[in-house]
Protein backbone atom coordinates (compact mmCIF):
# COMPACT_ATOMS: atom_id res chain seq x y z
CA UNK A 1 0.00 0.00 0.00
CA UNK A 2 1.78 3.60 -0.96
CA UNK A 3 0.56 6.34 1.35
CA UNK A 4 -1.18 9.98 -0.09
CA UNK A 5 1.41 12.62 -1.34
CA UNK A 6 1.46 15.52 1.42
CA UNK A 7 1.59 18.88 -0.55
CA UNK A 8 1.98 21.17 2.16
CA UNK A 9 5.54 22.22 4.00
CA UNK A 10 7.08 19.87 6.54
CA UNK A 11 7.02 21.13 10.29
CA UNK A 12 9.69 19.81 12.91
CA UNK A 13 8.56 16.81 14.55
CA UNK A 14 10.23 17.77 17.28
CA UNK A 15 7.53 20.82 18.55
CA UNK A 16 4.91 17.93 19.07
CA UNK A 17 6.88 15.42 20.68
CA UNK A 18 6.45 11.72 21.33
CA UNK A 19 2.82 9.89 20.22
CA UNK A 20 3.77 7.08 22.44
CA UNK A 21 3.08 5.88 25.21
CA UNK A 22 -0.44 6.78 24.55
CA UNK A 23 -2.00 8.58 27.33
CA UNK A 24 -5.59 7.18 26.91
CA UNK A 25 -6.15 4.31 24.31
CA UNK A 26 -9.70 5.26 22.82
CA UNK A 27 -9.68 2.34 20.12
CA UNK A 28 -7.41 -0.29 19.17
CA UNK A 29 -7.70 -2.21 15.82
CA UNK A 30 -4.53 -3.97 14.97
CA UNK A 31 -2.72 -1.39 16.98
CA UNK A 32 -3.23 1.89 18.24
CA UNK A 33 -6.15 3.68 15.77
CA UNK A 34 -7.67 6.28 18.30
CA UNK A 35 -5.66 7.68 21.37
CA UNK A 36 -4.38 10.72 23.22
CA UNK A 37 -0.43 11.28 24.21
CA UNK A 38 0.80 14.22 26.12
CA UNK A 39 2.33 16.82 23.79
CA UNK A 40 5.66 18.66 24.12
CA UNK A 41 3.91 21.69 25.39
CA UNK A 42 2.56 19.50 28.15
CA UNK A 43 -0.96 19.56 26.38
CA UNK A 44 -3.06 16.39 25.29
CA UNK A 45 -3.42 16.04 21.83
CA UNK A 46 -5.76 13.47 20.21
CA UNK A 47 -4.36 10.56 16.86
CA UNK A 48 -6.05 9.24 14.42
CA UNK A 49 -4.51 6.28 12.47
CA UNK A 50 -5.53 7.56 8.75
CA UNK A 51 -2.88 5.51 6.44
CA UNK A 52 -0.76 3.12 6.27
CA UNK A 53 2.09 0.97 4.96
CA UNK A 54 4.42 -1.61 5.89
CA UNK A 55 6.49 0.56 7.12
CA UNK A 56 4.65 3.68 8.23
CA UNK A 57 1.52 4.78 10.02
CA UNK A 58 0.18 8.14 9.27
CA UNK A 59 -1.60 9.63 12.17
CA UNK A 60 -3.67 12.89 11.59
CA UNK A 61 -3.25 14.69 15.33
CA UNK A 62 -5.20 17.50 16.62
CA UNK A 63 -4.94 19.80 19.84
CA UNK A 64 -7.59 18.73 22.54
CA UNK A 65 -9.17 19.10 25.87
CA UNK A 66 -10.29 16.64 28.27
CA UNK A 67 -13.71 17.68 27.74
CA UNK A 68 -13.49 16.84 24.04
CA UNK A 69 -12.61 13.64 24.66
CA UNK A 70 -14.91 12.97 27.12
CA UNK A 71 -17.44 14.28 24.45
CA UNK A 72 -16.55 11.86 21.96
CA UNK A 73 -15.93 8.86 23.94
CA UNK A 74 -19.22 9.03 24.97
CA UNK A 75 -20.60 9.68 21.52
CA UNK A 76 -21.73 13.30 21.81
CA UNK A 77 -19.36 14.29 19.26
CA UNK A 78 -17.77 12.57 16.11
CA UNK A 79 -14.33 11.51 15.30
CA UNK A 80 -14.30 14.20 12.98
CA UNK A 81 -15.76 16.74 15.03
CA UNK A 82 -12.73 16.05 17.39
CA UNK A 83 -10.27 16.25 14.74
CA UNK A 84 -11.52 19.41 13.60
CA UNK A 85 -9.50 21.72 14.83
CA UNK A 86 -8.20 25.11 13.66
CA UNK A 87 -4.20 23.31 13.27
CA UNK A 88 -4.03 19.85 13.15
CA UNK A 89 -0.91 18.13 11.84
CA UNK A 90 -0.04 15.03 10.19
CA UNK A 91 2.44 12.57 11.37
CA UNK A 92 4.03 9.44 9.86
CA UNK A 93 5.29 6.86 12.29
CA UNK A 94 7.82 4.38 11.67
CA UNK A 95 6.66 0.93 12.81
CA UNK A 96 10.56 0.12 13.55
CA UNK A 97 10.96 2.59 16.76
CA UNK A 98 7.75 4.44 16.68
CA UNK A 99 9.51 7.66 15.96
CA UNK A 100 7.94 10.65 14.29
CA UNK A 101 9.80 10.72 10.60
CA UNK A 102 7.76 13.09 8.91
CA UNK A 103 5.41 15.47 9.87
CA UNK A 104 3.58 18.23 8.55
CA UNK A 105 0.95 21.34 9.78
CA UNK A 106 -2.28 21.86 8.22
CA UNK A 107 -6.03 22.07 8.47
CA UNK A 108 -8.34 19.08 7.95
CA UNK A 109 -9.48 20.33 4.51
CA UNK A 110 -6.40 19.90 3.56
CA UNK A 111 -6.76 16.33 3.55
CA UNK A 112 -8.43 13.67 1.48
CA UNK A 113 -11.20 12.86 2.01
CA UNK A 114 -11.21 9.20 2.18
CA UNK A 115 -7.91 9.78 4.87
CA UNK A 116 -10.19 11.07 7.65
CA UNK A 117 -13.77 9.75 9.24
CA UNK A 118 -16.73 9.90 7.62
CA UNK A 119 -18.59 13.33 9.96
CA UNK A 120 -21.57 10.65 11.01
CA UNK A 121 -18.53 8.05 12.38
CA UNK A 122 -19.02 8.23 16.02
CA UNK A 123 -17.54 6.05 19.25
CA UNK A 124 -20.13 4.19 21.17
CA UNK A 125 -19.23 3.66 24.16
CA UNK A 126 -19.42 -0.01 25.65
CA UNK A 127 -21.72 -1.84 26.45
CA UNK A 128 -23.05 -1.57 22.57
CA UNK A 129 -27.15 -0.14 22.88
CA UNK A 130 -29.63 -3.04 21.69
CA UNK A 131 -30.76 -1.07 19.47
CA UNK A 132 -27.84 -0.55 17.99
CA UNK A 133 -27.84 -4.16 16.59
CA UNK A 134 -31.38 -3.54 14.46
CA UNK A 135 -29.30 -1.78 11.68
CA UNK A 136 -28.51 -4.51 9.21
CA UNK A 137 -24.57 -4.52 9.13
CA UNK A 138 -23.97 -3.76 13.04
CA UNK A 139 -24.00 -7.33 13.99
CA UNK A 140 -21.49 -8.70 12.11
CA UNK A 141 -19.29 -5.28 12.31
CA UNK A 142 -19.33 -5.87 16.14
CA UNK A 143 -18.54 -9.27 16.09
CA UNK A 144 -15.21 -8.84 13.79
CA UNK A 145 -14.47 -5.63 15.93
CA UNK A 146 -14.74 -7.71 19.27
CA UNK A 147 -12.68 -10.72 17.96
CA UNK A 148 -9.85 -8.62 16.61
CA UNK A 149 -9.34 -6.92 20.15
CA UNK A 150 -11.74 -3.95 20.60
CA UNK A 151 -11.42 -2.02 23.55
CA UNK A 152 -13.70 0.59 25.20
CA UNK A 153 -15.79 1.50 22.46
CA UNK A 154 -16.78 0.76 18.61
CA UNK A 155 -17.02 3.08 15.65
CA UNK A 156 -19.42 3.45 13.69
CA UNK A 157 -19.58 5.06 10.57
CA UNK A 158 -16.22 4.88 8.50
CA UNK A 159 -13.88 6.87 6.54
CA UNK A 160 -15.39 9.65 3.97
Amino acid sequence: MTLWDVTVCDYPPELIGNLFPAEEMLFEYNGPAIFTFKTRWNGIAIAYLSDEDDNILRYVIAPTNQTIVESLKSGIISVRNALDQPVIWLADVTTSDWSISKCWQLQIKDLPEDAIPKLSAEMIPLPVPKSFFTEATGVSKWKAAKKNGLKQCFIRGGRG
